[in-house]
């Protein structure tokens, strides 16, 4: 009997490639060499929501802490998650409607619906890890600059 053959959908085929170059190798410091989409995924994708003593209070200032967020040694300013399944990230890339984005990028992709969101503002100055921010739930539809074939997420703009 001829062992059985899983066909996947090429599109989770993909996902699942995408995900498998995410993930670092086990007991690896892999945040200095990571690629722009392992990087938008680590600063920008907790789906689940993930589940932080203290709750909202305390979500950006541990969530940031635990992914090594920074800006050249300082607290990043301003950081948003986004909670929703890794497919429908990437769906928002295919859209049609492409336009500036706010931050001087020319590629930036408006997802067709509302995503749920944290918004995570910095409180005060500081330089890394000793950062506070304060959490700003947010449900409305995100703007990503997309790059290569096919095309993923690199950067969400504000």
């Amino acid at each position: 009997m001829a062992p059985e053959t899983i066909h996947l959908p090429l599109s989770l085929s993909l996902l699942l490639l995408l995900l498998s170059l995410l993930l670092p190798p086990a007991g690896c410091d892999f945040y200095g060499r990571e690629t722009r989409i392992q990087r938008f995924w680590r600063f920008h994708v907790d789906n689940p929501k993930s589940f932080i003593p203290g709750g909202n209070r305390k979500y950006c200032t541990v969530m940031i802490r635990r992914r090594q967020i920074s800006e050249r040694g300082k607290c990043k300013r301003e950081n948003t998650f986004i909670h929703a399944m890794a497919g429908a990230i990437l769906d928002v890339c295919k859209a049609q409607s492409v336009k500036a984005c706010k931050v001087g990028r020319k590629n930036c992709h408006t997802s067709d619906h509302c995503f749920k969101q944290t918004l995570c503002v910095l409180q005060g100055f500081g330089y890394y890890p000793n950062c506070a921010y304060v959490s700003f739930p947010k449900y409305k539809k995100i703007s990503l600059a997309c790059t290569g074939l096919p095309r993923v997420p690199v950067y969400v703009d504000p």
